[in-house]
């Protein structure tokens, strides 16, 4: 290892990691030519990179970039909000201090050590963000902050609509909704755009040369929060859209959340990344450098008119525990996926009264029409041991010193399923309640992409955490923090090859065409791992020739040694399905599926396998 090797670290806020797999319309998985963001998914490409990268929870921004910095969890720094952190509960109510780096905690009571601490006098280092509170909570350790209230080189443009950014080939005939038009107007003048921070950037970098740079693009994150996200279902494939009566392509989860939009925003990110890599390959000095992308959470879309349904205070004060009276106090924005609830006294009653009230309540999921839990309560006693029913690891969520000597949470709130929490009562009647937004298990998965610190160039199946991040890089550069129980770990020891166990995607047409696998006879065969058979997408079922005079003999595909553990995806629903078991078709005598058209269309036929179940988990259905 060189220590005169630069590093930079560019973070992509809020960026999901299966938008770079995306399709430039974000329907089905993209190909060369036709991605959604190409210049991530070509820096990807040319990377080592984990695609089940993990940020810690609650999946918020301020925690996890301290996290990737530091090779800890939000348990081991105390920090777990953004912009401002509770230190103290009294009967006038919560006490709040700025986050920053000199706030957090190791649970010993230690400061913690960031990269930039342990850098130290090495190495001049640089922190440039267009979210104006993230770069300035290291100034101590930081020798240079640039942030679009106090840039060094270059004076941030006039804002723009994220709706319509100047990248947009089409700005002035896709529309979008007036929620989305309230939204962005609404905060038009409180965030410069990315094209800012990499023009900034690089003035930085080609007459300051820091050795060490930490690029925050937050673009993605605010127009998200305002426009909607392209959310991800258990495939890695987008969600489903609908047409409205105007034509418009919709979120099937909120009306409000046109698509288009919410691409342009993609899009216009991704073309700033690109001018970013493009600028820092021809600056001679970053030759060698170790580049790192990453984003500290991603986002999902909010379910649509349900603030007054998960407003915390209104629901226990409606089952009897008065907040004001048991000095009760709730931190959260006006609409998120996560609040924290403090007593002031930690053995109150009615800690396990409040939990019992959020356990039990329920609402009606407006996309499944099923009755649910809309959230997760995890009590003290769940951060300390951990939770396996909610996959939360020992001491996650907790922090001995913030307990002991400042202020932790009685309760941690985590939404579920696209719900929206509202922990304060003015969010019932805010015209400006976020459209999506993140913080709990949902929106864990991030980018991380290295290139550089020794790390082979490919794709990698292990689970890797932020965390991962700061541990990499102090062993890469020799750099020893004093605290002994990091829970980050060396990438390095995360390469083992995806393919060796990661599932398969098996299609045989092209997504693309119109007439996707018409006149063809696939045959798709497993290899050794779990495999998702692709008979169809979001916008069409393969194989399907449409033709009622045949029942389409001449065109499907043939799974010739499906497993237990795989996987058939099918667009639409089981009733638009029928399976025969054995069904002839020339020398073979197995299940046949059948597309329920006007008449029956064959469009696969499962090899040896009887006993197949549509409603079970054999099958797969997106719509």
């Amino acid at each position: 290892m060189n220590t005169q090797e630069p590093l930079i670290i560019i973070s992509i806020d809020s960026l999901h990691p299966n938008y770079s797999d995306l399709n430039y319309n974000a329907t089905n998985w993209g190909g060369p030519g036709d991605y959604l963001m190409p210049n991530v998914r070509e820096f990807r490409d040319e990377s080592a990179y984990w695609p089940n990268a993990m940020s810690w929870l609650p999946s918020v921004t301020d925690p996890n970039y301290l996290n990737a910095l530091a090779g800890t969890h939000s348990g081991q720094t105390g920090i777990t909000s953004v912009i401002r952190q509770v230190t103290d509960v009294s009967s006038d109510g919560l006490v709040y201090s700025l986050v920053n780096v000199d706030l957090a905690k190791y649970p010993n009571g230690e400061p913690v050590e960031t990269i930039f601490h342990l850098f130290d006098e090495q190495k001049d280092i640089a922190f440039i963000s267009n979210k104006s509170w993230v770069s300035p909570a290291y100034g101590t350790v930081v020798d240079l902050v640039s942030t679009e209230q106090q840039p060094k080189y270059v004076v941030p443009p006039d804002t723009y609509n994220f709706y319509d950014p100047p990248t947009d080939i089409d700005g002035s005939t896709d529309l979008e909704s007036l929620k989305q038009r309230i939204l962005a107007n609404r905060f038009l003048n409180t965030h410069v755009s990315d094209h800012w921070v990499v023009e900034e950037t690089l003035e930085v970098l080609q007459q300051d040369q820091p050795d060490v740079v930490f690029v925050l693009m937050g673009s993605l994150d605010a127009a998200q929060h305002y426009l909607g996200a392209i959310d991800i279902n258990d495939l890695g494939q987008p969600e489903s859209w609908e047409y409205n009566r105007f034509g418009e392509l919709v979120s099937r989860r909120n009306y409000r959340v046109y698509k288009e939009p919410v691409l342009d925003a993609i899009r216009d990110v991704d073309q700033a990344f690109g001018d970013l890599i493009t600028g820092i390959n021809q600056i001679d000095y970053y030759d060698n450098a170790n580049i790192i992308l990453l984003s500290d959470h991603n986002m999902e879309t909010f379910f649509a008119n349900q603030q007054e349904s998960l407003n915390i205070t209104t629901i226990l004060e409606d089952n009897g525990l008065n907040l004001t009276e048991n000095s009760i106090y709730i931190s959260g924005g006006l609409l998120s996926s996560v609040a924290q609830l403090f007593w002031e006294d930690d053995n109150d009653p009615t800690i396990q009264q409040a939990e019992d009230i959020l356990e039990t309540y329920k609402v009606i999921n407006p996309q499944t029409g099923i009755l649910e839990t809309p959230w997760y309560v995890i009590n003290q006693e769940e951060m300390i041991l951990g939770s396996s029913e909610d996959s939360l690891p020992p001491l996650a969520l907790y922090n001995q010193y913030f307990d002991y000597n400042l202020a932790w949470p009685d309760l941690i709130v985590l939404a579920k399923n696209g719900w929206p929490i509202g922990a304060r009562e003015e969010v019932v009647n805010s015209r400006f309640d976020f459209l999506a937004s993140h913080g709990s298990f949902n929106t864990q998965e991030i980018m991380l992409a290295v290139q550089g610190l020794g790390l082979p160039i490919g794709t990698y199946d292990e689970e890797a955490f932020i965390s991962d991040i700061g541990v990499s890089i102090m062993d890469y550069y020799n750099l020893n923090p004093s605290y002994p129980d990091l829970v980050g770990r060396n990438l390095k020891n995360l390469t083992k090859a995806s393919e060796e166990n990661s599932p398969d995607i098996l299609i045989g047409v092209d997504p693309n065409s119109t007439n996707s696998g018409v006149e063809e006879i696939d045959t798709l065969t497993r290899g050794g791992v779990p495999n998702y058979f692709l008979l169809g997408d979001a916008t069409k079922v393969y194989y399907n020739d449409s033709d009622p005079n045949t029942i389409g003999n001449s065109d499907y595909a043939l799974t010739t040694d499906f497993m237990t553990q795989d996987v058939i995806e099918l667009k639409g629903t089981v009733a638009d399905y029928v399976l025969a078991e054995n069904y002839t078709l020339g020398s073979m005598t197995d299940t046949a599926i059948f597309f329920d058209d006007s008449v029956d269309e064959l469009i696969g036929f499962v090899q040896e396998v009887v006993g197949l179940n549509l409603n079970g988990n054999d099958f797969g259905f997106v719509s």
